[in-house]
């Protein structure tokens, strides 16, 4: 029966003529004009009865076997189990959901661990269960990143299977380059890493892909930077004693869970170089498992040595140093003249990792002192007028200050007091103008390599235009926060946040975000000054006192002339990036000049850009209001009926772009 129904479907096949007009050929060579049909797809063979009911007594014997086995006592099915490898655990997991659901069951965990312990496996590190990490370590035909067959290596350092494909995607450098990595699933976690603080890399597991010797080439995996970047930037937002007390306790376990991974790493190595090559007594099988051993003890007797130099265990096995030395080393070298050749750079570093310990021991206490010194300095400020106190630096900028670092970092057990800081409170004028000092030389080696000044040079130029939130809110358009020229805009416009700078080597505090350069602003000043016939090396303070206007014609919709000065009209190019290569800024004209000066003189008073200089409400960029209204305030608060301009009152300049009105005219 089976042989004439597959000689009568050849025979039909065989009448069918391809050339024929009613079944035309396809246009690559085709005669016809239509499509072809679709071809007959060929019958599959029946299977006879005899074979339909072997195979359906095999599945059923199966079955049943199964359902016997199920049926034994518990105790005698994991008893069994707990003497198989736990290779073999994995497969009989994936059997059937009735042995899965056995397999996988919580009250059983102890069946993985037993069965790990007689196969002398090595135990799973933090954060990993009895069975992922059994098929971590034997789903050697699987990578477990893109889950393709293909053989995939296990990385230590990253403690995942990972195909060379993956690691490479998925291994990034931080802080991260400000590029896109080609696939758009990943621009917002970019946007992310790109921001990342400096000190948030300590609590990432870092690693190599390969066996990279270069100590400085660390690597991070994606997810776990931005599992960690993630829990960084919500718990450092809470700065309420528990909020820092639970951000401490979040570094710490960081710290430990990355300490411990570490030193598992040569046991792991030592097991794996086991498992392919078991046998004693071939050569090939007895020489690497030599080589390995060799490589472990190397690194043993490294620990050892740093250990007898006083060095303390958990600052030695955070060293980025130590886990390439043994494929640097083998372990004569490093008993011989080789070891007293590299032992100043473990020495180094890990004395580097001590501060940073300590400094992370005692962040919770140095924080209580901080807050004990922002009192002192807040004293200080209030016996200031506005008009000084807001040039004053935040107060997160004396965290570097040597004489309050001093006191800062007194043994803990010392209880710190204001009178500690009083010292510094009888001098704190001359504190704060370091840190003004600081500050300018901060912005000098900015605007140096940047602007192309000469040492010769004022720093100070009119093309030198700064921000403060390059970093912190990338994006976002505000010319008084994106557009500052000339020292008092600087010093009077608070940081955007803070980042993490190095007290001294691994010692890390939280410091007032430093000013960025403004590449497209500065760009357009040097346009502004071209077009104003004045030299580049015109400073600010010589640029006000021309005080050059500039006309904007806007041609798009009805017309409209505006004219700026030439800070507002950097602040204006600075928003209208867009528009600023349709519409070019000429030098205004004599009669807009002095039409503009003149609307000046009432609308700059209403301008809501004015503060008192006796007491600080209109200090604050949102709080500052028109002339009129802190006159008033003047006469009524304070019994000043005949104010002096900056004795009594002045131009607040966190808000000069709202003060510098610009002249419109249809």
């Amino acid at each position: 029966m089976q042989t004439s129904d597959s000689t009568t479907l050849t025979a039909s096949t065989n009448e069918r003529d391809p050339g024929s007009s009613e079944h035309p050929q396809a246009p690559g060579g085709a005669t016809g004009t239509t499509n072809p049909k679709r071809a007959v797809k060929r019958k599959k063979g029946k299977w006879s009865a005899t074979r339909k009911k072997d195979a359906l007594l095999a599945r059923e014997t199966k079955r049943s076997l199964l359902r016997n086995f199920m049926q034994l006592p518990l105790d005698v099915i994991l008893e069994m189990f707990s003497h198989l490898h736990p290779r073999a655990l994995l497969s009989i997991a994936r059997t059937s959901k009735a042995l899965r659901a056995m397999v996988f069951s919580q009250r059983h965990a102890d069946l993985w661990k037993n069965a790990r312990e007689e196969a002398g496996v090595p135990g799973p590190p933090g954060g990993f269960s009895e069975p992922r990490w059994a098929a971590l370590l034997f789903d050697i035909n699987c990578c477990q990143v893109c889950w393709n067959k293909i053989n995939a290596e296990v990385n230590w350092y990253f403690l995942r299977r990972a195909c060379d494909e993956c690691t490479q995607r998925h291994t990034v450098r931080l802080p991260y380059p400000n590029h896109s990595m080609g696939y758009s699933e990943w621009l917002p976690r970019q946007l992310m890493l790109e921001l990342v603080d400096s000190e948030v890399m300590e609590y990432i597991p870092w690693g190599r892909s390969g066996y990279q010797t270069n100590a400085q080439a660390v690597l991070f995996w994606d997810d776990d930077a931005i599992d960690v970047v993630s829990a960084w930037q919500e718990l450092s937002k809470h700065t309420e004693p528990a909020g820092r007390k639970a951000f401490h306790s979040w570094k710490m376990h960081r710290r430990e869970i990355i300490q411990k991974n570490l030193n598992l790493i040569p046991t792991y190595q030592l097991w794996r170089i086991n498992c392919l090559y078991p046998s004693k007594k071939l050569i090939k099988h007895r020489e690497n498992r030599l080589v390995g051993e060799q490589k472990y003890m190397a690194f043993q007797e490294i620990k050892n040595r740093l250990r007898e130099a006083g060095h303390r265990t958990e600052d030695i096995e955070m060293s980025k140093l130590l886990y390439p030395a043994p494929y640097l080393l083998d372990s004569d070298a490093a008993l011989g003249e080789e070891w007293e050749r590299v032992r100043p750079s473990f020495e180094g570093d890990i004395g580097r990792l001590k501060d940073f310990r300590v400094t992370l021991e005692m962040e919770l206490v140095t924080q209580e002192r901080f807050s004990v010194f922002e009192e002192v300095y807040e004293t200080f400020l209030n016996t200031l007028p506005p008009s000084e106190r807001y040039r004053c630096p935040e107060i997160s900028s004396f965290r570097t200050d040597r004489d309050v670092v001093t006191i800062l970092e007194t043994n803990r057990n010392i209880p710190v007091t204001r009178a500690h800081f009083q010292p510094i409170a009888n001098k704190m004028r001359a504190i704060v103008d370091r840190a003004h000092n600081e500050l300018r030389r901060s912005l000098v080696s900015t605007a140096r390599p940047h602007f192309g000044l000469h040492e010769d040079e004022p720093w100070l130029l009119a093309r030198c235009v700064f921000t403060r939130f390059r970093r912190a809110d990338p994006g976002l358009l505000m010319a008084g926060d994106g557009v500052l020229v000339g020292w008092d805009m600087i010093t009077t416009h608070r940081h955007k946040g803070h980042s993490t700078v190095w007290l001294r080597p691994r010692v890390p505090v939280h410091a007032s975000r430093a000013f960025d350069y403004n590449h497209s602003s500065s760009v357009d000043s040097r346009r502004l000054v071209a077009l104003a016939n004045l030299p580049q090396n015109v400073t600010v303070t010589e640029l006000d006192e021309r005080d050059p206007r500039f006309a904007w014609e806007h041609e798009g919709g009805p017309y409209v002339l505006t004219v700026f000065t030439w800070r507002a009209m950097l602040a204006h190019l600075y928003v209208n990036r867009i528009h600023a290569t349709q519409y070019r800024p000429r030098l205004a004209t004599e009669e807009e000049k002095s039409a503009a000066k003149a609307f000046e003189v009432t609308a700059r008073q209403q301008a809501k850009a004015w503060a008192c200089n006796h007491c600080p409400q209109y200090l604050q960029a949102s709080d500052a209001d028109t002339k009129p209204v802190v006159l008033a305030h003047l006469a009524e608060k304070h019994g000043v009926t005949e104010p002096e301009m900056t004795t009594d009152y002045f131009i607040n300049e966190r808000c000069r772009y709202a003060y510098e009105v610009p002249y419109y005219r249809n």
